[in-house]
């Protein structure tokens, strides 16, 4: 929200100037620098909480009874939900150009369905994932 706010106070005065001295293409401009912006924020954003979560994450580590059981268990149970997040992202992009490409070529139906077989698989994939993370548990 911090990073929203910060975007959108800068967005004003540069969406007033660029709107000024280009028109229209001087708001779009705006929009992208505020984008751009947006981006660059949230990005350094999570790299600083995600290096600060995993330092606490592997610290208490440490304190666990059987350590190199703990470091492995989460290592292996990071990289599922890393791995998780890259087929979800995939499958969202994808889903994304293909309704995007549908809808430019003035074709609903086909846009419709393409996102409604999106959000199966993704809803089948989840579960799927879900299901190996509970059968493993317990081996």
């Amino acid at each position: 929200m911090f990073c929203s706010g910060l975007a959108l106070a800068f967005h004003i005065p540069v969406n007033i100037l660029l709107a000024k001295a280009k028109g229209l293409k001087g708001v779009a401009m705006s929009m992208w620098i505020t984008d751009l912006m947006v981006v660059v924020l949230l990005a350094s954003y999570t790299c600083v909480i995600e290096i600060k979560a995993k330092e606490g994450r592997w610290k208490e580590g440490g304190r666990l009874a059987n350590t190199k059981e703990a470091v492995g268990v989460l290592a292996i149970v990071l990289n599922f939900d890393y791995l998780l997040y890259s087929v979800m992202l995939s499958l969202a992009t994808c889903a994304s150009t293909r309704v995007s490409n549908e809808l430019g070529a003035n074709r609903a139906g086909p846009a419709y369905q393409s996102a409604f077989v999106s959000v199966v698989v993704s809803v089948v994939s989840g579960f799927i994932g879900g299901l190996v993370m509970l059968g493993a548990r317990g081996s």
